[in-house]
C-alpha cells in the first residue's frame, strides 16, 4: 500500500516520467520527451509553414542600425513576414525577441526567435552554431531595431543570462539597447 502523501504528489505531476524522476528517484524511467510526439507531428502537419523569405539583415557595424533585409538562399534569418521593396518590414506590430546563446564554437546553435506580441505568432528566426556571443549580441540589437513598432520603439528582448549570455548581455547594453 502507498502513502497518502505519495498519492497526493502523483496527482500534482504533469507526466508519468515526472513521477519516476521526482518521486521514485528512477532516472532511467524519467528520460522522456516533454511534448507528446503525436501532438508535435499534428502541429507540424497543420500549422507549421516554411518561411516566406530567407536571407540576412544588413546593418551598420558601428551604430547597429538596420539597413534592410537581403534575400539569399543560404541566409541565417528566416522571415514569416514579407519585407517591402526596400527590405523593411511594416511597423504596425509589437514584437518580442527571445535569445538562446551558445558559445559559437560549432557544438550547438545560438537561436533568436521573434514573435508578434499580440498574436504570439513566430515571425522570424536566426540560427547559427558559429556566431560568438558578442557578435550575436550585435546582430540581436540590429534585429530589435529592425522589428520596431509604429512609435519606432525597439522590440522587447529577453535572453538567458548564465554562461555565454553574460557576454551577449554586455554587448546589448553597451550598445544602448534598453527594451
Amino acid at each position: 500500500e502507498r502513502s497518502p502523501w505519495y498519492d497526493d504528489e502523483t496527482k500534482r505531476c504533469a507526466h508519468p516520467q515526472e513521477i519516476a524522476q521526482e518521486l521514485d528517484i528512477d532516472f532511467s524511467g524519467s528520460d522522456y520527451q516533454f511534448f507528446d510526439n503525436e501532438v508535435l507531428t499534428q502541429i507540424e502537419n497543420t500549422i507549421c509553414k516554411p518561411p516566406m523569405v530567407v536571407g540576412e539583415l544588413e546593418f551598420d557595424s558601428d551604430s547597429l542600425a538596420p539597413m534592410g533585409f537581403v534575400a539569399t538562399p543560404k541566409g541565417r534569418l528566416h522571415l514569416w513576414r514579407e519585407p517591402d521593396f526596400t527590405g523593411h518590414l511594416a511597423n504596425d506590430r509589437i514584437y518580442v525577441i527571445g535569445v538562446d546563446i551558445a558559445t559559437g564554437t560549432g557544438a550547438s546553435n545560438s537561436a533568436i526567435s521573434i514573435a508578434d506580441a499580440t498574436t504570439g505568432e513566430k515571425v522570424a528566426e536566426f540560427v547559427s552554431p558559429i556566431v560568438r556571443p558578442d557578435e550575436l549580441g550585435k546582430y540581436a540589437v540590429a534585429l530589435g531595431r529592425y522589428f520596431c513598432d509604429t512609435n519606432n520603439r525597439e522590440a522587447f528582448m529577453i535572453w538567458e543570462a548564465p554562461g555565454p549570455g553574460r557576454n551577449f548581455g554586455d554587448v546589448v547594453l553597451e550598445n544602448g539597447y534598453r527594451h
